[in-house]
């Protein structure tokens, strides 16, 4: 097992928590921008060692983050709209 596979889980944990977030129940539990997810994914980036940064900058580059965000966000809509049609 690598030096480093630790950290990387607890990353890989962080950035699970950021988007658990992203799809949390209640509204007042969701990250409250685009900001506020991009903010939590550069917490997890920051603490990338140099070894594995150009794998991270190429996973959460501008693009691949602002994807995943939009995706997020629709599958945010989606729910409440179902919540509204059932309740």
């Amino acid at each position: 097992m690598p030096a480093d596979a630790p950290s990387a889980r607890r990353k890989v944990a962080d950035l699970r928590a950021a988007i658990e977030r992203c799809l949390a129940d209640e509204p007042s539990a969701r990250h409250h921008s685009a900001t506020d997810v991009r903010a939590a994914i550069d917490t997890v980036q920051a603490d990338t060692g140099e070894a594995s940064r150009s794998a991270w900058q190429f996973m959460l580059s501008r693009k691949r983050v602002v994807g995943g965000i939009d995706a997020v966000m629709a599958e945010g809509e989606r729910r409440i709209r179902r919540e509204r049609r059932t309740g």
